[in-house]
């Protein structure tokens, strides 16, 4: 073969060229290991903080059912009335939970509840109201459970003989006045309703009675006849009507005051009352305020009024004696 440098020279360039482009090709591709590379590390790096991130989920989980097992705190007509009343009653027997007692006045009406309200359940399905002997042996057993296991301490005025004989007195004058002008649905109905995911405490109540226009009865034992303008602005009457509108998103039918009237000769009274949005909107205020002060740790003694001496706050001894309100004793 004869020699031709023209042709070994091009057969060089062709293998330098072949080696420039397969060295470019490595370089390129060490680039893209090294792009894959850091690619690679940052995923790992955003797995490894979404594990972290899916373990503290795991956890605000588990601190979420946690606080779902644990009630929420309830606030009722009852205890918002007895803050704003005196906190310092409220702090002893609502928070640091010291003994309390029922006078006669509380055992007989609750006695005489409990009756009429055992007389509405059934009558949901009779139409008829009990036999006046049974409303009457309701009440004698109520009375009597409560003088066995509430902690009582009757008044001065107060006797068992005479609460007795009154609370039979008002369940007859009850049973003939009152509990046939009654069509109930609802009786004793326990509401819990909350007032917003940040609110601390959900409102909780219980209506009396229910007629069949929606109307909300409470029954009242009183001495004396109620008067008209103190129904309108009752607060009581006004969280059940906020209650209500909160659980069926609709107005109620109207509220109303049953009232026996505890005269030597008892008499029936019925006042009718209504309460409008703005009214609702004024008690949510008050309630939310109440819970502020709650939540505050206020405890000062509420002493304008006639709740403040020692024969009628259960509280007198443990509120005034031994105790200061600048870091002394609680």
């Amino acid at each position: 073969m004869p020699y031709d440098p023209m042709g070994i020279r091009k057969a060089v360039d062709d293998a330098t060229r072949a080696i420039d482009a397969l060295e470019s090709i490595a370089t390129e591709l060490e680039a893209l290991e090294a792009e894959d590379k850091r690619r690679i590390e940052a995923l790992e790096e955003q797995v490894e903080g979404q594990d972290n991130r899916i373990d503290e989920l795991k956890d605000e989980i588990s601190q979420l059912s946690r606080e779902a097992k644990q009630p929420m705190p309830t606030l009722s007509y009852s205890s918002v009335s007895k803050f704003l009343k005196c906190p310092r009653l409220y702090y002893l027997e609502n928070v640091k939970k010291v003994e309390t007692f029922a006078n006669g006045a509380m055992i007989q009406s609750g006695a005489w509840h409990q009756a009429a309200a055992c007389n509405a359940v059934q009558k949901r399905k009779s139409g008829v109201d009990l036999p006046l002997d049974q409303m009457k042996a309701l009440f004698m057993g109520a009375l009597d459970e409560k003088f066995k296991v509430e902690n009582v301490r009757l008044k001065e005025n107060e006797n068992r003989p005479t609460l007795e004989s009154q609370g039979l007195a008002i369940t007859e004058f009850f049973h003939k006045l009152v509990a046939p002008r009654i069509v109930p649905v609802l009786v004793e109905k326990y509401f819990r309703v909350s007032l917003g995911a940040s609110f601390p405490f959900d409102l909780s109540g219980v209506w009396d009675l229910v007629d069949a226009d929606n109307i909300i009865r409470d029954l009242k034992a009183k001495g004396q006849t109620p008067n008209q303008a103190d129904v309108d602005r009752e607060l009581q009457l006004t969280i059940y009507a906020l209650a209500w509108r909160i659980t069926y998103q609709e107005p109620e039918g109207g509220l109303c005051l049953d009232v026996v009237v505890k005269n030597k000769v008892l008499k029936y009274v019925r006042m009718n009352t209504k309460r409008t949005a703005d009214d609702c909107y004024w008690a949510l205020g008050l309630i939310e305020r109440a819970a502020f002060g709650i939540g505050a740790g206020c405890d000062h003694p509420g002493t304008d009024g006639w709740w403040c001496s020692p024969k009628m706050c259960d509280q007198w001894t443990r509120c005034r004696v031994g105790t200061t309100f600048h870091g002394g004793k609680k």
